[in-house]
């Protein structure tokens, strides 16, 4: 009888075992399924939010000056200036007195939305930038060639990034969430049969 008894714990024993390796590599399965959606969700929605070097293009992006000039127009709550990048390329970029002071004074990366320059803008450029330039940097610019040394854009700091709502993103946060309360939900319905 007792030899008996001896084998039926032992079998109890290694069949709690055999519950208990199951349970574990499901419950490691939907972990590391939600890990990968996680990821691949963090990884859309950071590559929906990369700004990139202003390419001439027409979306959110950066440039980083090597000089900033004093300003050669003023509207609203800003003021234009030209901007010299590190490639030695020319902007014109549009900075809200708000930020003003803190861009000019470090030479820090300009963020902005490319704005379409009017004709009323490319005059002023046309008229002023040779003052402002240093005498090596002067350039033979009139209303005709003006493209050929400053872009057709400036690009405005007083605007911000917008981002669309992304659906897939969403999706992959809702399921990853979705997993993690399977695994919650399923050890504990586990641990509840075995006590």
């Amino acid at each position: 009888f007792c030899a008996t008894l001896i084998i039926v714990i032992k079998m109890k024993k290694k069949l709690k075992l055999k519950k208990s390796a199951i349970t574990f590599l499901v419950v490691l399965l939907m972990l590391v399924i939600s890990i990968i959606m996680f990821y691949f969700a963090y990884y859309i929605y950071s590559n929906n939010r990369k700004v990139s070097y202003y390419s001439g293009k027409k979306v959110y992006s950066y440039i980083k000056p090597s000089s900033v000039s004093s300003p050669i127009a003023e509207y609203g709550k800003g003021k234009f200036y030209v901007v010299t990048d590190i490639n030695d390329n020319i902007f014109i970029v549009f900075i809200n007195n708000k930020n003003s002071k803190k861009i000019i004074s470090n030479n820090s990366k300009i963020y902005g939305y490319p704005t379409l320059i009017d004709d009323t803008l490319k005059n002023i450029i046309v008229k002023d930038i040779n003052k402002i330039l240093p005498y090596d940097r002067k350039l033979d610019i009139n209303k005709d060639n003006y493209y050929k040394y400053v872009t057709k854009y400036y690009l405005d700091n007083s605007v911000r990034a917008s981002y669309k709502f992304n659906y897939i993103v969403f999706i992959l946060l809702l399921l990853f969430m979705l997993f993690i309360i399977l695994s919650i939900v399923y050890v504990h319905k586990k641990h509840d049969e075995n006590v």
